[in-house]
């Protein structure tokens, strides 16, 4: 068993509220609700997938 980086990033929303999501998690955001990406680890490749319906 080998040790394995964290790949998180953070959402946050405008009221402040944050969100951690690490690989293979996801989040339904309802429509119009402002938030951003906080942050991502450093020195990895981060692909975030947008599905709007």
């Amino acid at each position: 068993m080998g040790c394995r980086a964290p790949r998180q990033g953070v959402l946050e929303y405008e009221d402040g509220q944050t969100i951690t999501l690490d690989v293979g998690d996801y989040v339904n955001i309802p429509a119009h609700v402002k938030h951003r990406v906080k942050s991502t680890v450093s020195g990895a490749t981060t692909i975030w997938l947008a599905i709007f319906y």
